[in-house]
């Protein structure tokens, strides 16, 4: 007799051990296990999108229409990763003229530009820095990464009281 065991969650039962360990023991559970992966798919893209995961009912739904949701929640976030690209790079922009007019308005160099804008913040570790980069809309840029390289050797850190 083949061993077979019982996931507690979904119901589904899949083989123990042999040839067909980890397969599901009957087509009606290799659909409820699908189904899930689908939901769970649903759910992460949903939360690329918008932010938040999407919830409902899977199990009313068929495999095409949780396929659809698939296909509608992928584009979605391909649209908001487009769309945050696009805001990033006109962050970045914003945050070069204001480090060009800081240097016009007599810092006179990019060190010294950057050692104005950030004189009047507090710098206890590395992640201060980065949370002052993260606020410009531009950490996870590569011009955030290296503005954060050159921010860590210019800032003045002071010791937690």
């Amino acid at each position: 007799m083949t061993n077979t065991t019982t996931c507690e969650y979904s119901g589904v039962s899949t083989y123990v051990d042999g040839i067909d360990a980890g397969r599901c023991v009957t087509v009606e559970d290799a659909a409820i296990e699908y189904a899930d992966e689908l939901y769970s798919y649903i759910s992460d893209v949903s939360k690329e999108a918008t932010g938040r995961r999407v919830r409902f009912d899977h199990t009313l739904m068929t495999i095409a229409e949780l396929e659809a949701e698939c296909d509608y929640w992928t584009r979605a976030a391909d649209e908001a990763a487009a769309e945050e690209k696009i805001l990033e790079a006109r962050w970045v922009e914003e945050f070069q003229a204001l480090l060009q007019h800081t240097i016009e308005l007599g810092a006179g160099d990019e060190v010294t530009a950057l050692r104005w804008l950030t004189q009047d913040e507090e710098f206890y570790h590395s992640q201060n820095v980065e949370s002052w980069v993260y606020n410009h809309g531009i950490l996870f840029t590569p011009y955030g990464k290296e503005l954060v390289a050159k921010l860590l050797d210019i800032v003045q850190y002071k010791e937690a009281a």
